[in-house]
């Protein structure tokens, strides 16, 4: 995957998971202020590859944890097992990847070159066989880059089932246009199959044979399928080291595969799809560099679209409607994928662990690093196993972006903000709070309290923010240079981190956070993607919505971000520069080391140019890069190296500089590797041959252990609501569950306050909600909110409902806390809550 029996007891989770879907946590700091310990809840933890069985493994307590999830329809296999916990997810899905490019061997036909060709795929592909044989019917069939039953379908629902009705399997219809088409294209059927230039057409598969396994059975029907048109077929079966080298490492046109069994998952629950179009079909993806995405030749027409949907560079939400609509019809047409299934997926670990779930991802979140532990134990050592491991150099600005390499480098991580693995909003892990000013009339809302969102007419670059770089001299070029005439953004995003930031995080090889490491982050897009700069990338990427960038104190860090694109909820348009790269983490000396080398043509920091090079792809962590990266940090302990020192040596200073450079000396001596991260856990060891690593806990993490607990498998803290709409004048019955005891909980409706609670010895309350008679229909949030008892922070919990003339009246008697709404217009909700199915 590239960075988607016995069943009642499995559809019950699935129906809780929906329920709890249109949870919503809002805190700043949560905490349970039951430990003093630091950094990870484990003391090390081993990541390696099992041995295939992943049930097998976690029973035997092999392993404590395994990081892939699993098909759903395994669940029978643990669910009566009391040693085995189980999560569910569904952001695991499934396509074929096809390959549209035409062969430099002009003997050679490929048939997927033709765009018609490929959109009879669609018809040539029973989705519904394929979801019986594999999941046991329990997975959606999938016919589009946006994942079923997310926001985006629900609000799309009319056209996508037209769209679904119009491209349901049809085989003979599949088989006429194939026919047609291949005649068209100079091939013949003999009798035993389509020939070209006297050669039979034969198309080859490259069929995963790892992972889950689900990916034979179904490469093995798309070939059968393929074989019932005539075509010849060539079945290989590969696991993903050896299958990455050819679609995305290889050149399309070298004719060497024409369909590769893909599979993807969500890292968070995505509420804004509008950028997939763009990600899977179109070369200014984040995956441009690689010659497959090079190869897409969509039309001007389907190209804008994407550009816009992936910026939102709209203005109303019935202008993003015609742009969606309009991309998912062009989609079907241009088929270099082809859907196949929305997985719902299982994750297993023994029973005396918890870690974070996300409804999207699985427990392979941003959160698990976070919340991994053994439950009745502070530290120990676990054992985790994966399903493969170390396949691709890394390094943080264009290393391995696979999810078995990403599992381990996140625990590494450290955030400005990570997302919520219930609803895919950002929460501040080290963001203090941030203010979004969007102009007039966008269609964005907000739901969190960290995040303040203002709407003005206009909103103008200011003349000393960094609109663009200047690779030969190495300094930022200011917008008040760039331009003669203002510049209007249509989002700003302040972001102020608190005044103790850079004393308090260290990264692993003890050198203190600085402003320079999120300069170097502002300028390393930048300076990649010129021409004139040494260490110029031409498949590197750079949001180009981004118009400006303003640092307006350094005491607290606050930064300024223009943007021309938006995204629809004001907590995701909050930019944090936290200097992380695309790939891992990106302190400015790791990261500058990595860069002289690749400014000396010795690296380079993607597979792409180190193949064009000649030289290594720049890696970390093992390989011939190491003794490469080595020599040139003897280089910069004898020159005193600051990189980009027109624009960096105002935040490096020669002594900065030093310690640093002697910092990693140290850590490279120790640990014998040059992946430096400020995350809650360290990489301590690494068998690339092997495929095994070592996490080992950082001691100086600035958080409490129990920060993010309230996100751990098996929390109750929790609230619901009995019914999810009603008509004006509806009462509901509100339950919560697991609050800290005895407290006065405030309710809030669509952020006013309307009164109390009190919680019981168990933490729970209940009370009744009066919505009234006045009350305009739609979308009202519901919130909790209760002070921590050991810092001054609030925990929350808002669920939403529904006021609906069609719906029916909710008559329920008053409770002795019953609450009347003062509140009487609904909030304009943007997205509906995911819904799974």
């Amino acid at each position: 995957m590239k960075t988607k029996s016995k069943m009642p007891r499995l559809l019950s989770a699935l129906i809780v998971i929906s329920i709890l879907s249109v949870i919503t946590i809002s805190q700043v700091q949560p905490a349970t202020g039951q430990t003093t310990r630091t950094g990870g809840w484990l003391d090390a933890i081993t990541i390696n590859v099992g041995s295939g069985y992943p049930i097998g493994d976690v029973q035997s307590d092999v392993f404590d944890i395994y990081s892939q999830s699993l098909p759903a329809n395994l669940y029978a296999l643990v669910e009566d097992d009391p040693t085995i916990k189980v999560s569910t997810s569904s952001g695991l899905y499934y396509e074929l990847t096809l390959n549209p490019a035409e062969f430099y061997d002009g003997t050679k036909l490929n048939p997927f070159a033709d765009q018609q060709i490929r959109e009879a795929m669609n018809w040539l592909v029973d989705r519904s066989y394929l979801n019986d044989i594999t999941y046991e019917g329990l997975a959606l069939e999938k016919f589009f880059p946006i994942v079923t039953h997310y926001p985006d379908y629900e609000r799309y629902i009319t056209k996508v089932t037209q769209l679904e009705t119009d491209y349901a399997y049809n085989f003979t219809k599949a088989q006429d246009l194939i026919s047609a088409r291949m005649v068209a294209l100079g091939a013949n059927n003999t009798g035993d199959g389509w020939y070209f230039e006297d050669q039979p057409v034969t198309i080859i598969l490259l069929i995963r044979n790892d992972s889950d396994g689900l990916r034979v059975p179904m490469g093995d029907y798309v070939a059968n399928q393929l074989e019932l048109v005539g075509f010849h077929t060539d079945r290989k079966y590969v696991n993903s080291s050896q299958a990455s080298p050819l679609w995305v490492g290889g050149d399309p046109a070298d004719g060497q595969w024409h369909i590769y069994t893909g599979a993807w998952s969500s890292t968070v629950i995505d509420r804004d799809e509008g950028d997939s179009f763009q990600f899977f079909l179109s070369k200014n993806s984040a995956y441009g560099f690689s010659a497959l995405w090079q190869a897409y030749e969509p039309t001007p027409e389907f190209e804008d679209i994407m550009e816009k949907l992936a910026y939102n560079t709209f203005s109303t939400l019935d202008d993003r409607d015609i742009l969606f609509e309009r991309a998912l019809e062009l989609s079907m047409q241009f088929a270099v994928r082809i859907w196949l299934l929305d997985g719902r997926s299982i994750s297993i670990r023994r029973a005396d662990t918890t870690i974070a779930n996300d409804y999207a991802a699985g427990i392979d979140g941003n959160m698990w690093p976070y919340t991994a532990r053994f439950t009745d134990l502070e530290g120990g050592h676990m054992r985790i196993g994966a399903s493969d491991l170390l396949l691709d150099s890394w390094n943080p600005i264009s290393g391995s972006n696979w999810a078995y390499d990403q599992f381990p480098a996140r625990a590494t991580l450290d955030y400005g903000l990570v997302f919520n693995p219930h609803d895919g909003l950002a929460l501040p892990q080290r963001v203090r709070s941030a203010v979004v000013t969007a102009e007039t009339g966008l269609p964005i809302t907000k739901t969190e309290d960290w995040v303040t969102l203002e709407f003005t007419d206009k909103i103008v670059v200011p003349d000393d923010a960094w609109a663009d770089w200047d690779a030969a001299a190495k300094k930022f070029i200011t917008e008040g240079d760039l331009h003669a005439t203002d510049t209007h953004a249509k989002v700003r995003s302040v972001v102020v981190y608190p005044i103790d930031l850079f004393s308090k995080v260290k990264w692993h090889d003890g050198s203190p956070l600085s402003p320079a490491d999120f300069v170097m982050g502002m300028i390393l897009p930048f300076d990649r993607t010129k021409p004139a700069s040494p260490i110029y990338d031409p498949g590197a990427f750079r949001d180009e919505s981004i118009l400006g960038i303003r640092i307006t104190s350094l005491n607290p860090l606050t930064i300024e971000t223009y943007r021309t694109g938006f995204q629809l909820d004001a907590e995701l348009n909050v930019v944090d520069w936290w200097p992380n790269g695309g790939c891992g983490p990106s302190p400015w000396h790791t990261t500058a080391l990595a860069a002289r080398a690749e400014a000396a043509h010795l690296l380079a920091f993607s597979a792409e140019k180190a193949d064009t090079l000649g030289v290594p792809w720049t890696n970390y962590i093992d390989g011939p890069s190491l003794s490469i990266l080595r020599t040139q940090l003897d280089a910069c302990i004898s020159t005193h190296h600051i990189p980009y020192a027109t624009t960096l040596s105002s935040y490096i200073s020669t002594a900065d500089a030093d310690l640093r450079w002697q910092n990693l000396r140290k850590w490279y001596t120790n640990y014998g590797h040059f992946w430096v991260g400020s995350g809650p856990y360290f990489l301590e060891d690494v068998n690339w041959l092997g495929k095994s690593l070592v996490l080992r806990r950082f001691a100086e993490f600035p958080d409490l252990s129990d920060r993010w607990d309230i996100f751990q498998e098996g929390e109750i803290t929790t609230l619901l609501i009995d019914h999810p709409d009603g008509a004006p004048g509806s009462t509901f019955i509100i339950y919560g569950y697991g609050y800290l005891p005895n407290q006065t909980a405030d309710i809030y409706i669509n952020w006013v306050k309307v009164g109390s609670v009190g919680t019981g010895p168990d933490g729970g309350f209940t009370f009744t909600l009066e919505m009234p008679d006045s009350a305009g229909t739609g979308v009202y949030l519901v919130s909790v909110r209760i002070p921590l008892l050991t810092r001054d922070t609030v925990m929350s919990r808002t669920l939403s409902l529904i006021l609906d003339e069609e719906a029916p009246l909710r008559e329920t008697e008053p409770l002795d806390t019953h609450i009347e709404s003062t509140v009487t217009d609904p909030v304009k909700q943007i997205f509906m809550p995911v819904i799974m199915r």
